[in-house]
């Protein structure tokens, strides 16, 4: 699976017809050379052969490249979150990698563990439940599932069903029975103070939401994100006075 893992459909077929052309044309310069017969009808073929396979494997190493660099990222990152410069790197290279076809279960577990050090456990538990869904037994995905089935994933999920249609009622009345018995505690890391703020900020409590923000903000005064939430919602109340 590695060995394809990356490459979209039409580099895959790619690769496979240009396999089967460069054996195809060693056969028949093996004929021709028997025969005495001159060779050179046949090179331009073996250049596009050359080309055909050339391609999807250039395509395949820039992928193998990116899955080392996401890990490297990821790593220096839960070093020390409060780099934004790796920060944003990772994420930018993230938005690259994740258009391209994998279906290695490792490596897509690897994606999980990226996303959630960004604090997008969401699409976190995405990449760990296709990597269980290729391979069920995989022990890895299996202890970050379990991992990213928190109160703060499901409430990360309602959210973000609720923000792509935002008149549906029942997705609302889910998310609002999921926040009121979301405790956050004092001991609560940031990351799930911030969640707690979109949530309620979705819900109209701006106040609350500024509140839990400026938590997040005391808890770790790094945070690019609980800093921009304070910022919007103290706006936003001085607006509306």
């Amino acid at each position: 699976m590695k060995v394809i893992d990356g490459l979209y459909f039409h580099e895959l077929i790619l690769l496979v017809l240009g396999i089967l052309l460069f054996i195809a044309i060693l056969v028949l310069l093996i004929i021709y050379a028997a025969q005495k017969r001159p060779v050179k009808e046949l090179v331009l073929f073996f250049l596009v052969s050359v080309i055909m396979i050339g391609y999807p494997s250039i395509q395949k190493i820039v992928y193998d490249n990116g899955v080392i660099t996401v890990e490297k990222l990821a790593k220096a990152i839960s070093k020390d979150p409060s780099d934004g410069e790796q920060r944003n790197e990772l994420e930018m290279k993230m938005r690259k990698m994740e258009k391209r076809a994998g279906k290695d279960p490792e490596t897509l577990v690897e994606f999980g563990k990226a996303q959630a050090i960004l604090g997008d456990t969401v699409n976190a538990e995405r990449y760990v439940g296709k990597a269980l869904r290729i391979s069920p037994d995989f022990s890895d995905a299996k202890e970050l599932q379990t991992r990213f089935n928190t109160p703060q994933v499901q409430i990360q999920k309602i959210m973000t069903e609720f923000e792509k249609n935002p008149e549906n009622t029942e997705v609302k009345t889910e998310l609002e029975n999921k926040v009121s018995n979301f405790a956050v505690a004092p001991g609560s890391n940031a990351s799930v103070m911030i969640t707690a703020s979109k949530a309620h900020a979705l819900l109209g409590d701006t106040i609350k939401a500024l509140l839990l923000a400026d938590s997040a903000l005391q808890k770790d005064n790094k945070n690019v994100e609980a800093a921009a939430l304070k910022k919007r919602f103290s706006t936003n109340r001085i607006l509306n006075r």
